[in-house]
């Protein structure tokens, strides 16, 4: 069982050998996926599967034996799930760009800013005519009127907190803990939190009158904020929930090939990269182990040297008997049990029918091989062949005629099983 870890252009290849239970037995590689360069023997260590199973060893991993159906397991540590994907195909998450947001800030600010200064010389020229005339209705009604420009400070407020996330998202590439990275965003997060109820209690202040065009906009501007600050924070909430869950192939009854990928998500402004990317970095050929004991297989027995076997047959009107050196050869069914230790040696008890009746009976050992060329399975055994074969005739005699009532030579054939050499041969294709 050999694996060998190839450069990033090479693809993840798990062979399988054939079906059967066993108990879960898997194997792991560990990829460092830290920021900066490094070969990739530096970033490889791997854990042995089964009674192999020891301490974590550094490095390339010379050979790997995996039992059927458990698992080859790639983890992936150092990971950032938010910039990177590791899957088999990468999905990509949304590019948290906001087309034209900052212009539509300063679009709706400017405005804002010219007549929140209006207003405040309105409002003081008006709150002084109050002081002299409490009953100035006109005045009254110029203090007490809504300002949102103070609904629009909290929510620029919040433009910039969710620049400041996603700049700590991009910064997030250089931290090899993903843990501390993630502590950072749900800190901004918090903050950004705390921004919106500002911002909430601002818009609940305007009133009933929110049907102007400046007072829609800030509102729609801020619904668009806060559910993207939300985006980022899930985003790495859930890459931290599943920050060491390991990527698991498992090992099966077929060949299959498998590609562990490891692409960028999100678009970098810079266009710098941090961590190896690419369609394959890792490559892991596994030829799985057959743990079980016991298994039943049909296939061929062929028995050859069959002591006393003879072919009989009429020749004119007369029994004719001669010595029949060929190799028979029937369908049969195998119970097979392993010898012991010996992974590729099983004892073997086989039979085969032919004629609605038993033909042979096949005791010997069985050489399970592995993997073949065509990508199944090849078994082949030896031992001894009980074969019912033809010895003679059960009524009248060789040489003779048949008796007057027998109108088949076959009706009176004598058979019996007699010793001989027993070949097995099957081919278990996935």
């Amino acid at each position: 069982m050999r694996i060998r870890l190839r450069s990033l252009s090479a693809a993840l290849l798990v062979a399988l050998a054939s079906a059967g239970p066993a108990v879960a037995q898997d194997a792991f590689v560990y990829y460092n996926h830290k920021p900066g360069a490094g070969n990739l023997n530096g970033r490889l260590s791997y854990t042995r599967s089964g009674r192999d199973s020891g301490r974590r060893q550094a490095g390339r991993p010379p050979s790997l034996s995996v039992p059927s159906e458990s698992q080859l397991c790639i983890q992936v540590e150092n990971r950032n799930a938010v910039l990177y994907s590791y899957t088999i195909a990468a999905a990509d998450l949304p590019v948290d760009t906001i087309p034209g947001l900052g212009a539509l800030i300063k679009l709706v600010t400017d405005p804002l800013q010219a007549r929140a200064l209006e207003r405040t010389v309105a409002t003081e020229s008006a709150r002084a005519r109050l002081r002299t005339n409490p009953s100035d209705t006109l005045a009254r009604a110029i203090v007490e009127a809504p300002d949102p420009d103070r609904y629009l400070r909290p929510v620029a407020d919040l433009y910039a907190k969710l620049q400041e996330m996603l700049e700590s998202q991009l910064a997030s590439d250089a931290d090899s803990s993903f843990a501390h990275a993630a502590s950072g965003i749900a800190h901004l997060a918090g903050e950004a939190a705390h921004i919106d109820t500002l911002a909430r209690e601002a818009f609940r202040s305007l009133g009933p009158d929110t049907a102007s065009p400046e007072v829609r906009l800030i509102r729609a501007t801020h619904a668009d904020l806060w559910s993207r600050i939300g985006v980022i924070s899930n985003r790495f909430r859930h890459a931290l929930d599943t920050d060491r869950d390991p990527f698991c192939t498992e090992v099966g009854t077929s060949r299959m090939r498998v590609t562990l990928k490891i692409a960028r998500t999100l678009a970098d402004p810079s266009g710098g990269l941090l961590r190896p990317v690419g369609d394959t970095v890792l490559t892991v050929v596994v030829d799985p182990t057959d743990e079980r004991t016991f298994l039943i297989e049909p296939g061929m027995i062929l028995s050859a040297f069959t002591q006393d076997r003879s072919t009989i047959r009429l020749e004119s009107t007369l029994v004719a008997q001669a010595p029949n050196h060929g190799v028979g050869m029937h369908a049969g069914v195998f119970a097979m049990a392993r010898a012991g230790s010996i992974r590729w040696l099983w004892v073997t008890v086989g039979a085969a029918t032919a004629d609605n009746a038993v033909s042979d009976v096949f005791v010997g050992v069985t050489f399970r091989g592995g993997a073949s060329l065509v990508g199944g399975r090849v078994s082949a055994g030896i031992g001894l062949a009980l074969t019912r074969v033809p010895v003679g005739v059960s009524q009248g005699s060789v040489g003779s005629a048949l008796p007057a009532d027998i109108k088949n030579v076959d009706d009176v054939i004598q058979r019996e099983f007699r010793p001989g050499l027993g070949v097995t041969f099957a081919i278990q294709v996935p």
